[in-house]
């Protein structure tokens, strides 16, 4: 479904895997795709099933949909682990960009950007080289 995902969201989900996305992302289909990923990796590892009890877990949650999300770039659009990690490792550097900015709020519930890139790293560690590439484009923030 595309319309507001409302408080700031790019996309959200709810019971039953209905995605409301921005439609702002329709003529970018690597972002879009990321994001769709995201949201579906939130289905897929059963977030969906019942609320977080914390705000930790929140976050992790957060996180570990962004991992689930490398997963499913290669499994259903056929990427390579490095092309599937670089693309969600990228949005993570832009949303910190857009913070960093100003032009982007922080998004409550979800961890800051660098925390999302460092749980990345570490559960995809031979990706470093693409991540030290991400972090030298100027388009993107770097992460400490």
């Amino acid at each position: 479904m595309l319309g507001s995902a409302g408080r700031g969201e790019a996309a959200t989900i709810r019971a039953g895997g209905l995605v409301t996305m921005g439609y702002e992302y329709l003529p970018y289909p690597d972002v879009r795709d990321t994001i769709l990923a995201h949201e579906m990796a939130h289905l897929i590892l059963g977030h969906l099933n019942r609320h977080a009890n914390s705000y930790d877990e929140n976050q992790q949650r957060e996180i570990d949909a962004d991992i689930e999300a490398v997963e499913i770039l290669q499994r259903v659009r056929g990427m390579t682990e490095p092309r599937a990690f670089s693309l969600v490792a990228a949005y993570a550097l832009g949303l910190k960009k857009g913070v960093d900015s100003g032009s982007l709020a922080f998004r409550s519930g979800h961890p800051p950007p660098c925390r999302k890139v460092e749980a990345l790293i570490k559960a995809y560690p031979r990706q470093q080289a693409m991540l030290d590439r991400l972090q030298g484009d100027p388009r993107l923030a770097r992460c400490p």
